[in-house]
């Protein structure tokens, strides 16, 4: 074997090696040559400089007698040079004649215990910057949230109260017991209804909009959950000469669901339904079974939705253009706020109309408690 050839052919191979930093120095430490890698690793200039002038850093700091004494002892530095990016290297020292050989290979398993470090690294922070994001979100959808609400307040109590402060003045310059104290009176009461309903339906809002709208679920009869809305609404219907029928319910099913608050939906779907009825009209409340699913249904004979209104009739401020009776007043939250409560107990609510036929509104309910909830919760 041709042991020269051979090692002609290693050194001409880390000559080259890309992934192989060689220095050749002297007795001094001063480089004298170096391949291809290195040269691409280090700042221009520095042939005839020490090894002490480049930026290496040794972890251990050794001298060059501690490098050359023994030439099996592995040691390790840190290259930042032309690329400006730290890279380890895990190098040996060979003498050889007036020379010395300075071989390093990359610190493979550091590197990947680096590149496993800042993958995750990447990942916290991508995912706090999500967080960040969804949380930059619902700031700003409830600081639009309150300015609306802000700027409806104003608009939509200005007129009760102004009925209110104005008849309270009449009243208090006229002689009591007057012919007309008895109508100022019924306006002021109707005037601080009308009121209350608006407030009540912005504190709704906001409580549907935020994540604090809890349930407390237990086991409800549907059949007395829907009378007790009908009760509710009686003198409403009674006013408007509209009946309100429940269907003959041969079921009597007991659901887990937040009993008040299934009465508030009821009870803003019959009081819609009363108002948009014709005097002599019949609201029917049905109740059926889907699949596991409990259906409550709402129907009247009003001139119906058009489609087109149908799809955002669920939304904030859509009351509706079908006409209303003339005492009645709405904001349009009942029905999003509804969309809210059922849409929190796993269901969901929607309306089957057209225009001149009348509207039946519809909302489900899961017949079992859904996983991982409990009663009371």
């Amino acid at each position: 074997m041709d042991h020269d050839r051979v090692g002609e052919i290693c050194l001409g191979y880390l000559w080259e090696e890309p992934l192989v930093i060689l220095l050749i120095l002297d007795r001094l430490g001063i480089i004298l040559d170096a391949n291809r890698h290195a040269i691409e690793m280090l700042p221009e200039g520095f042939r005839g400089k020490s090894l002490s002038e480049l930026p290496i850093e040794f972890h251990a700091r050794p001298s060059l007698a501690v490098l050359t004494a023994n030439s099996q002892a592995v040691h390790r530095m840190n290259l930042s040079a032309a690329t400006r990016v730290p890279q380890t290297y895990l190098f040996r020292c060979f003498e050889q004649g007036d020379h010395f050989v300075l071989i390093g290979r990359p610190d493979v398993e550091g590197l990947h215990e680096t590149r496993a470090g800042l993958v995750s690294l990447h990942r916290e922070l991508a995912e706090q910057v999500r967080t960040l994001h969804q949380a930059s979100a619902k700031l700003e959808r409830r600081n639009q949230l309150k300015n609306l609400l802000l700027g409806m307040a104003t608009h939509d109590l200005r007129n009760p109260l102004t009925a209110i402060l104005g008849f309270s003045e009449q009243l208090m310059r006229q002689t009591a017991n007057s012919d007309s104290h008895d109508l100022m009176l019924a306006r002021i009461h109707e005037a601080a209804k009308g009121m209350l309903r608006i407030v009540e339906d912005y504190l709704g809002l906001a409580i549907a909009e935020s994540s604090e709208l809890k349930l407390r679920r237990q086991p409800e009869n549907l059949v007395g959950l829907i009378n007790r809305a009908r009760d509710l609404t009686a003198a409403r219907a009674e006013r408007n000469h509209v009946r309100i029928a429940v269907d003959d319910l041969d079921a009597n099913p007991e659901v887990p669901v937040d009993g008040p608050k299934i009465v508030q939906v009821l009870g803003n779907l019959l009081t819609n339904a009363v108002q948009h009825s014709p005097e002599g009209a019949i609201v029917c409340v049905g109740l059926s079974n889907d699949r596991g699913n409990t259906v409550i249904s709402v129907t009247d004979q009003g001139p119906g939705i058009a489609p087109e209104e149908a799809a955002t009739l669920f939304q904030p401020f859509r009351s509706g253009v079908a006409a209303k009776s003339a005492n009645e007043k709405s904001i349009g939250l009942g029905l999003f706020i509804s969309r809210k409560i059922i849409e929190a107990h796993g269901g969901r609510i929607w309306i089957e109309s057209g225009s001149g036929c009348g509207s039946a509104f519809r909302f489900s309910l899961p017949s079992e408690l859904p996983v991982g909830t409990t009663f009371g919760s």
